[in-house]
């Protein structure tokens, strides 16, 4: 290969490609995040759904945590459930402002974190790279396009915990029955 060819485009993606053994599996999980993303960043912008109470009360949280220097570990009011995504909407508060939008942006981050985590928790448990691509469909959809009983929101909470927590329960009995 010539130096020249190496460092065009085809180049370097042919061996990024060979170097990171990226098949057509991997290019569709990359994709369906993408896709999913991007329809998160969509809605959001959108304003859609309409801000929640729950979304509120993470939003005060975030400018409490943002502006008067507070630390809280525990949401408002519930002290069960953490603040891990107010601290993130925090920081981004003082990169973008205060806003619904940058609220929810947080939460979009997360939401990606979260797609990968499955698509290597399906990749550890099944070794059908066809199923790992499928796994993560469902979670593509805002828990309120998913299912009319699921609350309308763009928030991680009890949607995509709930999928996610059966999807791995299902994975994890079904390899177990194939290890022991």
């Amino acid at each position: 290969m010539s130096l020249v060819y190496l460092w065009s485009k085809q180049g370097v993606l042919l061996c990024i490609v060979k170097y990171l053994k990226i098949g057509i599996y991997e290019i569709s999980a990359l994709a369906i995040i993408l896709f999913a993303t991007l329809l998160r960043v969509l809605l959001a912008a959108l304003n859609w759904p309409y801000s929640t109470s729950d979304e509120g009360t993470m939003g005060i949280m975030a400018m409490h945590i943002a502006y008067r220097g507070e630390h809280p570990i525990f949401w408002y009011g519930q002290h069960y459930m953490g603040t891990l995504e107010a601290y993130l909407a925090a920081a981004l508060f003082h990169v973008f402002g205060v806003s619904v939008f940058t609220l929810r942006l947080s939460s979009i981050i997360l939401y990606v974190l979260f797609m990968v985590a499955m698509y290597f928790l399906t990749g550890v448990l099944y070794t059908n790279l066809k199923f790992c691509s499928l796994a993560r469909l469902p979670f593509c959809l805002p828990p309120g396009l998913r299912s009319p009983t699921v609350a309308m929101s763009l928030r991680i909470d009890h949607g995509c915990a709930t999928w996610g927590m059966l999807v791995g329960d299902w994975l994890s009995d079904s390899v177990s029955g194939v290890i022991n």
